[in-house]
């Protein structure tokens, strides 16, 4: 879970992740350098739930190292990632572990239910509004049809550690808007 300045809506979003029916995860909390008091928020919830990891950037140095800093300090064998703004189901977890494992595939997405900044659901389907891909190989189906966030895909950590992890140059400044 990447942070910047989003004290508003980190509280709910990690206990959208401790509500989880999979209980067997780590949380890491990767801070980049907020000035709000979401670090605070986070401290209280990790003194209370061994599960929650911090990592601190002494300053802001935008998402894409962010993720990698979090990703690094994974110790677990899948990778999903949440903004902290953004909620989790509380089935979600235990549905893409156990379509990963079952389909022994490297990939899994969710579909994403959109909401405004006072928590009220403002599309139902964002997988209604696209084109799903086709089964098999669907990279280029990724590429050209979707435009999802990192928020829907879970993948096995070996999937990030072989092609490679974000792309620091880009290190656009994470927003403390909603998604």
């Amino acid at each position: 879970m990447p942070n910047y300045n989003k004290a508003r809506f980190i509280a709910q979003s990690i206990q959208s992740v401790l509500d989880q029916t999979f209980t067997d995860f780590e949380l890491l909390v990767v801070d980049d350098g907020s000035m709000d008091t979401s670090v605070s928020i986070t401290n209280e919830f990790a003194k209370n739930d061994k599960r929650i990891k911090i990592v601190m950037n002494k300053k802001n140095r935008g998402q894409s190292y962010t993720l990698n800093r979090g990703i690094s300090a994974a110790t677990g064998e899948f990778v999903c990632f949440i903004d902290s703004d953004d909620i989790f189901r509380p089935t979600r977890l235990e549905k893409l572990v156990g379509s990963l494992e079952n389909a022994k595939s490297s990939v899994g997405y969710t579909d994403v239910f959109l909401m405004d900044q006072d928590g009220h659901t403002t599309t139902e389907s964002f997988l209604g509004t696209k084109r799903l891909p086709p089964a098999g190989y669907a990279y280029p189906h990724f590429l050209t049809e979707w435009g999802w966030g990192l928020g829907v895909f879970m993948c096995h950590i070996s999937v990030i550690r072989e092609i490679g992890f974000f792309d620091e140059s880009l290190h656009g400044e994470m927003t403390s808007t909603t998604s």
